[in-house]
């Protein structure tokens, strides 16, 4: 039994990022070796328990492409003036790969609370008050505490510039949802220059392969939440915000995918799976 507040549904959210975190061991990805192998103890001592199936490294290809074409767009656009804010972070590495800049991460309390004890451990000498400033427990269905977590991290951080970073996320919310943390950014970005890089965004050969199930459906949830790029695209506009879309292929080279060299995927396979998997979306006011 899972001793929390939290709803089945939320839980088996949690779960989806934690068996995100095994794949990337296939990977080149920094730090993702060092997070999994904390996470284990950590995950099971907040009650959460898996099947063995459950871990898989056959989306290492997709995983790693989704974390590199973000990482790629996220160096066109940061600077030393820039604040990161990546939601529903899971146990994504990518703070740590960016350590030099203002970057702070927000998810679910249990998920929080296992990435600071992560990033202590690889980081002994770091104060509990430091990691305190760049990580934020928050339900970002809950409009109010996505509210008051924006205004503390905004207090907290001086910058003229903001760059919203989401992996996997949409997934798992309605639009309703969506369209409340959407205008919550609106408002309280409003006089910043800031922007919104989503890596799920719906590419136009999308390919449902097996494997791509097994993590997925662990969440428990219906996927899906926008038929195609054109109701994205719409979704986004209706909200005030313009896209602009890239492919995986667009940001990344097959020799970049290390997991594609690991597996000998070829790179005709390795372009059509990263392409018909998701796209990244540049959202902007």
């Amino acid at each position: 039994m899972i001793t929390n507040n939290f709803s089945e549904q939320q839980n088996n959210i949690m779960r989806t990022a934690f068996l995100t975190a095994y794949p990337k061991i296939f990977t080149d990805i920094d730090y993702s070796m060092e997070i999994f192998s904390l996470m284990k103890n950590l995950v099971t001592q907040k009650g959460f328990s898996f099947q063995p199936n459950q871990f898989t490294n056959a989306m290492a290809l997709e995983i790693e492409a989704r974390h590199k074409a973000i990482n790629s767009e996220l160096n066109q656009l940061i600077d030393k003036d820039t604040l990161v804010i990546e939601i529903a972070a899971g146990l994504s590495p990518r703070r740590l790969q960016y350590k030099d800049y203002s970057y702070v991460e927000l998810d679910f309390k249990p998920v929080i609370e296992i990435k600071k004890s992560i990033y202590l451990s690889i980081y002994p000498d770091l104060a509990n008050e430091c990691v305190n400033n760049y990580l934020y427990d928050v339900d970002l269905a809950n409009t109010e505490q996505l509210h008051q977590r924006l205004a503390t991290i905004l207090q907290r951080n001086q910058h003229k510039k903001i760059i919203v970073v989401s992996e996997g996320l949409f997934w798992y919310l309605t639009k309703e949802v969506i369209t409340n943390i959407t205008h919550e950014f609106v408002k309280m970005f409003q006089g910043y220059d800031w922007c919104w890089i989503s890596a799920d965004c719906p590419c136009d050969d999308i390919q449902d392969y097996d494997h791509r199930k097994i993590i997925s459906e662990s969440a428990k949830v219906k996927r899906g939440t926008f038929a195609d790029y054109a109701d994205f695209k719409n979704f986004f506009a209706n909200c005030g915000l313009v896209c602009q879309r890239y492919l995986l292929s667009d940001l990344l080279k097959c020799e970049d995918l290390f997991s594609a060299k690991l597996f000998s995927i070829n790179q005709q396979a390795t372009m059509t799976r990263i392409n018909s998997y998701t796209s990244i979306a540049v959202l902007k006011k």
